[in-house]
């Protein structure tokens, strides 16, 4: 009888620790269940956050994001919860009592620590952190204090002693930054008046958030002036003058000089220059005429050139002529305003052609020479045989 009690006592023992791993393996396997979603929504709602949002990320009331969030029903149904402000998200165990688990939410948050190892999930999660007296703890965060706005904005209260994920994630739609750019045109200078043009610019201002997206329209200011070369269009007096020659008698008895000047107004503008009306003889130092209107017109120019010789003597004692050659040439001006063309007369200096120079056949010297009226410059009158100023033999 005694035996039978001890195998019975042996039996139940060996039943209660079958019991007891039965049921470590069954938390151990929610624990991390719940670690896993925790995380896994975590990882969803920053992606929609950094990536997916169209406008600034809030909700409130329920800490249960909206379907266009990512956010699955049965996370809602595990018990998760998750809150968004201030640049913080916080996702969290929100049951009191999730199925498998009860009140052993420190198995949930050490899950990833101590169970995860020996899983079949193959998962790599971040360590989960304990929330608690609306402050969150983690060994790689210390001890964080929530913003006031985790409480205030939801309806449901914070819970305490739960498994939690805190990590921040910027709003890309509330870091705006303001880009600025440069326009730039050019403006025709417009009626009044003329030049190259006016070089404008102007700035450019549009928001765009974190992720690098434009919002909201462009703000332009005003044009600003770079470049203006424009100027007004203006009536300026062009003016020309004409000198003048006759002679003076008593008490002169000489050649006398003058001058005539005329003006006429122009006007400036896009079109260029154009004249206002006919030139008038604003002056004169020619008192031999009689000043008085007089109209003016571009001056036609002709240059003629004639070649002119000159066939001179040798220096005595020689025999032959030394030949000479220049040029002349006549500039002939005529100008509307006189009758008489202005000539000009200018001529080249004298070149020896032609060297027939030299000694009497009965001389005995045994050398020609040859002389001339007026040597070239360096020269000697008469030249030696081989010299260079002679123009009538070569070394």
């Amino acid at each position: 009888m005694k035996q039978a009690r001890t195998w019975t006592a042996a039996a139940l023992t060996l039943c209660a620790t079958h019991a007891v791993a039965a049921t470590d393996e069954s938390l151990r396997r929610h624990a991390i269940e719940y670690a896993t979603l925790i995380a896994r929504a975590h990882d969803v709602l920053t992606d929609y956050i950094e990536r997916e949002s169209t406008a600034e990320v809030a909700w409130s009331g329920a800490a249960i994001p909206g379907t266009e969030t990512g956010w699955l029903l049965d996370w809602t149904e595990a018990g998760i919860r998750a809150r968004y402000c201030d640049g913080e998200l916080l996702v969290y165990m929100g049951a009191e009592a999730p199925k498998g688990v009860g009140n052993h939410h420190r198995d949930i948050q050490m899950a990833p620590r101590l169970f995860l190892g020996t899983s079949d999930a193959g998962l790599a999660l971040p360590p989960l952190h304990w929330l608690d007296e609306r402050q969150v703890r983690g060994e790689e965060i210390g001890t964080v204090a929530l913003p006031e706005c985790m409480a205030n904005l939801y309806t449901e209260p914070l819970p305490e002693g739960r498994a939690a994920l805190l990590l921040p994630v910027a709003d890309p739609w509330r870091e705006l930054r303001s880009r600025e750019r440069f326009e730039f045109r050019d403006v025709s200078c417009g009626p009044g008046r003329h030049g190259s043009g006016v070089r404008e610019r102007r700035r450019v201002t549009r928001e765009q958030n974190g992720r690098g997206d434009w919002t909201g329209d462009s703000m332009y200011e005003p044009w600003e002036v770079l470049v203006d070369t424009c100027r007004d269009d203006y009536v300026y007096h062009r003016t020309f003058s004409e000198e003048c020659t006759w002679y003076q008698g008593e008490p002169f008895n000489r050649e006398m000089r003058g001058i005539r000047r005329w003006r006429q107004p122009v006007h400036v503008s896009e079109d260029g220059e154009q004249e206002l009306e006919a030139p008038v003889l604003v002056g004169t130092t020619c008192w031999h005429e009689t000043p008085g209107p007089q109209p003016i017109g571009d001056p036609v120019t002709a240059v003629g050139r004639v070649t002119q010789d000159e066939e001179r003597d040798c220096d005595p004692g020689y025999v032959g002529s030394v030949w000479f050659e220049r040029t002349e040439t006549t500039t002939t001006t005529t100008v509307p305003w006189n009758d008489a063309p202005f000539v000009t007369v200018s001529y080249s200096t004298w070149q020896e052609v032609r060297n027939t120079c030299e000694l009497p056949d009965d001389d005995d010297s045994d050398q020609v020479h040859r002389g001339l009226q007026r040597g070239g410059p360096g020269c000697d009158a008469c030249g030696r045989p081989g010299d260079p100023c002679d123009f009538g033999g070569n070394a």
